[in-house]
């Protein structure tokens, strides 16, 4: 077994801790890096969640009937570029 003021500081960052068992084995015990990742990025608030609920009232024809002009109006109204 190696001292954890030993180990490498990677290493040292995984370690949670270490356990015998009932039998005399002993388990090492990991932090779980991808939980631990989320969870910083979380109070980081790097994810933003936003809800929007958007109603709008148009006339759409069907597209057989438009003609380019017509649906390139369609487009930027819609905010196209």
């Amino acid at each position: 077994m190696t001292p954890t003021d030993e180990l490498s500081p990677g290493a040292r960052a995984l370690f949670r801790g270490a356990k015998q068992n009932e039998k005399g084995v002993i388990e090492i015990q990991t932090h779980d890096q991808m939980a631990a990742s989320e969870m910083l990025n979380k109070l980081q608030s790097a994810y933003v969640t936003r809800s929007l609920n958007l109603n709008a009232n148009v006339a759409v024809h069907a597209a057989r009937d438009a003609s380019p002009e017509d649906a390139l109006k369609l487009f930027d109204a819609f905010g196209g570029q």
